[in-house]
């Protein structure tokens, strides 16, 4: 080292160091060499080291050589990581409702299925099936308005009116707009008799819906002062033949509206079989019988203004384990001459299931033999109409039943022959009891009945006969205005089996019934009043322009 070089380097780190150090004070390494221990040269300074110069990135080819790697990116960190997580939720929830709309789609599918399956049954009258498919049907839909409805329906045509109430109820509750379940609510509260009941659920009814039906139907049962009125009797068959009073049966009187019959009032037989309704406008009803153990009768009846109108003798069949059981049997009857009591042979026979049924498809249909007689089998026990209609006479309708063996089921259906121009013909009939009824047609100069036939005017022409008198039940007994009329003709019945009682009710429950036949056909029907004692009939009275004066009222007037 020389003067002009006072200070040494560090042979390991090339700090700047006084010549005498032996350690160097920045690394502390030992600064003895093995030329400086053993009397060499003393250490070159070295060159005092370069910083580098800071790192320049490559600028990456645009074309890669052959073989060389490719230098992997790392994954792009995502623009916005909330929007993502929004959509996910989204499309999870569009899943889920998707598979709620699935779920509610099959499920309606279900109901729909159900409630069609109940209302098929409903309509083909198989109350117990349909009542199990809409029950399965609010199984399904607890809310289902229409299962309530159906199911109700279904419990009205079984006559549980009280489970029908609770359906209809509740079809109330859920849809108070839809007017079906106000109907049939009414209907069963009447049918319980909680009339007022009735009344006020129609009235609510009719502020929530405005349907013209539930209107209607409450203007009906709130109009009790009709002047009109209906009455009738209610009797059975007797396996011994014969009839017997029917206590305890149940009237139900129906108005129609639209389409349906809608019930309006509802009564009960007396002890003697008699019943009665009053308060009625006029118009056109139906009316429905029913008694414990016996098959029910339904029929129509038409109400003039300020009438007391009275109905057939309604005869009710027994329901006896045979007609339980769904048996059938056979009707046999007999078409005969009203006049002479002879049999028409050649006639057409159309029968039409229930009473006083008119139109309408027929269920049998035959023609009377040489003897006027026909046979109908396989027909189930109950109520028909038959019409007869032959060449040269007026047709006729007669409501007959087909009874088990043990009954009586004979029949004699008269038929009127065409009559003239001023020609009127006037037919009894009856049923077994009493015996004889006899026919009278009484004018200022002439009384015509059994002991006086006929009736001439002064130039010796026929004026009236009595055509057929009959003595042994049944009848025809058969009278006949020959000329126009002259005056006024009374026409009445007497009960000639009674004839010496004045407490009698025989005749009142004889379901005697009285058709006037003119020109034109049938002109008018009469029922016999029932309940009434007495053993005369005024049936009516007809004047000299043919009209008829309606009389129908029973009294002692004529006691031999």
């Amino acid at each position: 080292m020389t003067e002009n070089n006072p200070y040494v380097f560090c042979t390991h780190c090339g700090k700047k160091l006084p010549p005498s150090a032996k350690f160097c004070s920045y690394c502390g390494k030992s600064q003895e060499t093995g030329a400086s221990a053993g009397g060499g040269q003393p250490p070159i300074a070295p060159t005092p080291p370069v910083a580098p110069p800071p790192a320049v990135p490559p600028t990456p080819s645009p074309i890669l050589q052959q073989g060389a790697v490719q230098p992997i990116a790392p994954p792009a960190k995502p623009a916005n990581r909330k929007k993502q997580t929004v959509l996910i939720c989204v499309a999870a929830v569009l899943v889920a409702v998707a598979v709620l709309a699935a779920h509610f789609h099959q499920r309606e599918q279900d109901y729909q299925e159900q409630l069609n399956t109940g209302l098929h049954f409903l309509g083909e009258q198989n109350y117990e099936e349909a009542i199990l498919a809409f029950t399965a049907a609010i199984d399904i839909k607890p809310k289902g308005v229409e299962a309530y409805i159906g199911r109700g329906d279904a419990y009205a045509a079984l006559d549980d009116h009280q489970t029908a109430a609770i359906d209809y109820e509740k079809a109330t509750e859920l849809d108070k707009k839809n007017p079906e379940g106000y109907l049939g609510l009414a209907g069963a509260y009447l049918e319980l008799g909680r009339r007022e009941d009735a009344i006020a659920i129609l009235e609510q009814g009719a502020q929530e819906t405005g349907d013209e039906r539930i209107t209607e139907w409450l203007e009906l049962l709130l109009q009790k002062d009709g002047a009109s009125a209906l009455s009738g009797m209610v009797s059975e068959y007797r396996p011994e033949g014969g009839t017997a009073p029917l206590p305890g049966a149940r009237i139900r009187l129906y108005c129609a509206i639209g389409e349906t019959p809608r019930l309006i009032c509802t009564a009960s037989s007396g002890p003697e079989g008699g019943f009665s309704i009053d308060g009625l406008q006029a118009g056109t009803y139906t009316l429905r019988v029913d008694a414990e153990n016996h098959i029910g009768i339904e029929t129509e009846e038409v109400l003039s203004e300020d009438e007391v109108g009275y109905t057939e003798l309604f005869l009710m069949i027994p329901a006896t384990e045979e007609v339980r059981s769904g048996l059938t049997d056979q009707l046999y009857a007999q078409v005969t001459n009203a006049i002479n009591g002879e049999p028409v042979p050649g006639a057409l026979v159309s029968l039409r299931s229930g009473w006083n049924n008119r139109e309408g498809d027929w269920v049998a249909q035959t023609t009377t033999a040489d003897w006027g007689d026909f046979y109908v089998d396989d027909l189930p026990y109950g109520y028909y109409t038959a019409e007869t209609s032959a060449d040269g006479y007026i047709s006729a309708f007669h409501n007959v039943a087909v009874l088990p063996q043990e009954f009586i089921s004979e029949w004699n259906l008269p038929m009127s022959p065409v009559l003239g121009d001023q020609e009127t013909r006037i037919v009894l009939t009856w049923n077994e009891e009493p015996y004889d009824l006899d026919s009278h047609l009484m004018g200022e100069e002439f009384h015509v009945f059994f002991g006086e036939r006929d009736a001439y005017d002064a130039s010796y022409q026929h004026r009236v006969n009595l055509d057929l008198d009959d003595t042994t039940s049944y009848g025809p007994e058969t009278i006949t205005i020959y000329q126009g009329v002259d005056g006024v003709y009374t026409y009445f019945v007497h009960d000639y089996t009674n004839r010496y009682s004045s407490s009698s009710s025989a005749l009142s429950m004889s379901g005697a019934t009285v058709r006037v036949y003119q020109r034109d056909g049938l002109t008018a029907t009469y029922h016999i009043p029932t309940g009434i004692v007495g053993t005369t009939w005024t049936v009516f009275r007809i004047h000299s322009d043919g009209t008829l004066e309606p009389v129908n009222a029973i009294d002692n007037t004529y006691l031999w």
